[in-house]
């Protein structure tokens, strides 16, 4: 069962993220309040690969959603 969490990306829209799916994230720029990056792996044939959003939300926030989510 995929479990999501929603967040605000940096350009304002809302985004539901799957939790399954994300591999890290972590305060941008180093400031927990400023934002967060979220990392997502998925495969692209035969490489693993990542990409990265930036949301608004701070990092104790996300951090927050998704232990809940888990």
């Amino acid at each position: 069962m995929s479990r999501f969490v929603e967040l605000t990306h940096e350009n304002g829209t809302r985004l539901s993220v799957n939790v399954d799916l994300v591999v890290s994230f972590a305060p941008l720029g180093g400031d927990d309040l400023r934002g967060t990056v979220v990392s997502f792996g998925y495969s692209a044939g035969d490489k693993n690969m990542t990409r990265n959003v930036r949301v608004i939300d701070a990092y104790e926030h996300v951090a927050a959603k998704f232990a809940n989510a888990r």
